[in-house]
């Protein structure tokens, strides 16, 4: 099995997303993602409220920091809540799965931004010939994206062309 430098490339972002899934666990990767998204989605959805209460008790009227706020605030409790239910799953000695099951959801996120990366790579590659193609085709992981990206985005080619071109 030949490896090319491409994927050393590409299995640092991968070892390093199963690692800190694995030291997360599943229940607080989850809980993280989930609070970002809640955080961004509440500071749109009611920073106005944290404005009226920021310029009622401390006189402070600007938007971002009552954005800033309300988001931290969201994903702080959500990552709180995430922490307890990761405590609750290791009384249950079920620990070692939450570890397991965090490193391969890990590393499944490591591969969907891979995934889009590989969009921008190869239109960027089409043009500056920036990796020769003996060197992609030796690559075993980058053949591995390409096959998963054609699962993934089904429409990966229109979209390629479309967005990109």
């Amino acid at each position: 099995m030949d490896f090319s430098y491409i994927d050393l490339v590409i299995l640092i972002p991968l070892l390093y997303g199963m690692y800190k899934g694995f030291t997360k666990g599943l229940i607080l990767s989850l809980a993280t993602l989930l609070g970002l998204f809640l955080g961004i989605y509440g500071g749109v959805k009611f920073s106005h409220i944290t404005a009226q209460f920021l310029l009622r008790y401390f006189e402070i009227d600007v938007p971002l920091i009552a954005f800033s706020v309300t988001f931290l605030m969201l994903l702080v409790g959500v990552y709180l809540l995430g922490k307890i239910l990761s405590k609750f799953i290791d009384v249950l000695a079920l620990g070692f799965f939450n570890k397991v099951a965090g490193a391969l959801f890990g590393v499944s996120k490591v591969v969907l931004i891979l995934l889009v990366l590989l969009l921008f790579f190869e239109n960027i590659n089409q043009k500056f010939s920036l990796v020769g193609e003996d060197e992609i085709v030796k690559s075993q992981l980058y053949t591995f994206l390409k096959q998963t990206s054609e699962i993934v985005f089904p429409y990966f080619e229109e979209f390629k062309e479309n967005t990109i071109n």
